[in-house]
């Protein structure tokens, strides 16, 4: 195994980590509804512009660091198999 796969291997375990974290740190969008006792009621109105901006930034992380982890993925499979 070459340096250069340890060091794409140590990103893939660094780049999980982070989908785990944004991913919970996310709210839930679906909610159950009626089942919950809000009436399927969300909270938008009263928490402005920056809840919406926080739900986005980590959307758009959790994309990011996944699409990352699929080209790295991808990189590693091309590389190890010309090896």
């Amino acid at each position: 195994m070459g340096i250069f796969e340890i060091i794409c291997g140590i990103a893939l375990v660094l780049l999980a980590i982070v989908v785990i974290i944004v991913v919970c740190m996310q709210e839930g969008k679906g909610g159950m509804g009626v089942l919950d006792g809000s009436g399927g009621e969300t909270n938008d109105r009263y928490s402005g512009n920056r809840a919406r901006t926080t739900t986005e930034m980590l959307v758009r992380a959790t994309k990011g660091a996944g699409t990352a982890m699929i080209l790295l993925t991808l990189l590693l499979a091309v590389v190890g198999a010309r090896m």
